[in-house]
């Protein structure tokens, strides 16, 4: 999603920070998923369980790609001097 009148530098970086907002909300929410202490029951539960396991796991690998291009996003403002690096830094 776009934010509005991102052309500016002052929009690249809302932009950044509003992808990062909703990266970290989606990381976030899986990582819910992943704490769940539930238990299979029987052989047919730990099947499903393997099964949804493996489906969270790729989706999360193929999230990774945009968290790689959301760093070097970062890193491209920290590079051109952007005005307001400082909040991207560590």
């Amino acid at each position: 999603m776009n934010v509005v009148g991102c052309h500016d530098a002052g929009g690249v970086l809302l932009q950044y920070l509003f992808d990062a907002g909703e990266s970290e909300a989606w990381m976030s929410e899986q990582e819910l998923h992943m704490i769940s202490e539930e238990r299979a029951r029987d052989e047919v539960g730990a099947g499903n369980m393997l099964k949804k396991h493996a489906n969270m796991e790729e989706t999360v690998e193929d999230y990774a790609d945009v968290i790689r291009q959301l760093a070097d996003r970062a890193n491209q403002l920290i590079e051109q001097d952007h005005p307001d690096r400082s909040v991207l830094t560590f």
